[in-house]
């Protein structure tokens, strides 16, 4: 199923040419990603494996943040296109749960630009105000 996904949205006909697309720098990734989840999601196994996998090492990528960083709330917000999609988002939902027991999973209560303007604020020098 997902080669001839492949096949069909991107002209690739070979499990080796969508290899070569996925690994090549000047091919947007994000093109073939939602490939890889429709084809998961019709059942193709090696599609599963792969999104099982990047979730999986996302979520390590996660724990590891999450062991070094200090006095923080146990929730984690899923950002990115990406996670809009139901499937991905149970993937990395279910993976997270898995190495990060305990902690919630839940949509960002802010926009990202709202959370990159509190850390500027935050790692901005105090102004005098006299």
């Amino acid at each position: 199923r997902l080669t001839a996904l492949a096949e069909a949205r991107l002209g690739l006909g070979t499990p080796e040419a969508l290899h070569a697309y996925v690994y090549d720098d000047a091919r947007p990734l994000q093109d073939a990603a939602p490939l890889v989840l429709e084809a998961a999601e019709s059942g193709d196994a090696l599609a599963g494996r792969l999104v099982a996998q990047q979730s999986r090492a996302l979520a390590l990528q996660a724990s590891w943040l999450a062991a070094r960083a200090e006095a923080i709330a146990p929730r984690i917000a899923l950002l990115g296109g990406l996670t809009r999609a139901p499937y991905y988002r149970q993937a990395l939902t279910d993976a997270l749960a898995g190495v990060l027991p305990g902690w919630s999973v839940q949509p960002p209560a802010h926009p990202a630009e709202v959370g990159a303007l509190r850390m500027a604020l935050a790692a901005a020098p105090a102004q005098d105000t006299r």
